[in-house]
């Protein structure tokens, strides 16, 4: 019994000192060339439209309501962080070239942009809306196809909270 005992306990110790899986990012090392070639605006080749910018460690992508994310290269995979880890792998990157495969395993190929106007894609504007703290009233007039229109606003603001 004693034997059986010292056998699991080797078996057990064995298996939980073993490798750790291929995707264990803390420890390998970052490819820090391949992130430097990533730099810069990249282009879609079939849509020749700005995808996305790279800048530093993170990804700005073009879509507005896409927030921007956390990205590392290790060996051949692109790992972004975001709610969740996900990793592309890369197929092909050079200083003007960049192709990696979708979550739904399509291949990617992306050209960096020489455009400088491509930057106008990633400016965020954030929207200010106006707090008003009394009763506010504006009146206008305007004439459409000859007739004289009245615009009416009253604005009574309130502590109460609509949900």
């Amino acid at each position: 019994m004693k034997n059986v005992a010292v056998s699991l306990m080797a078996i057990f110790f064995a298996a939980c000192s073993g490798n750790k899986s291929p995707h264990s990012l803390q420890q390998e090392k970052e490819d820090l060339s391949a992130k430097g070639l990533l730099q810069g605006i990249w282009l879609d080749d079939e849509t020749e439209s700005p995808l996305m910018r790279v800048e530093g460690d993170t990804i700005y992508y073009a879509d507005v309501q896409s927030t921007p994310i956390a990205f590392k290269i290790i060996r051949d995979t692109l790992y972004t962080y975001g709610n969740d880890t996900t990793y592309y792998k890369i197929d092909k990157q050079a200083e003007h070239i960049f192709w990696f495969h979708s979550i739904t395993d399509d291949v990617i190929k992306l050209h960096k942009s020489e455009d400088a106007n491509d930057s106008i894609y990633f400016v965020r504007q954030e929207l200010v809306i106006p707090a008003y703290t009394e009763v506010t009233k504006r009146d206008s007039v305007v004439t459409y196809n000859g007739t004289r229109y009245r615009a009416y606003v009253y604005i009574n603001p309130s502590k109460m909270r609509v949900i």
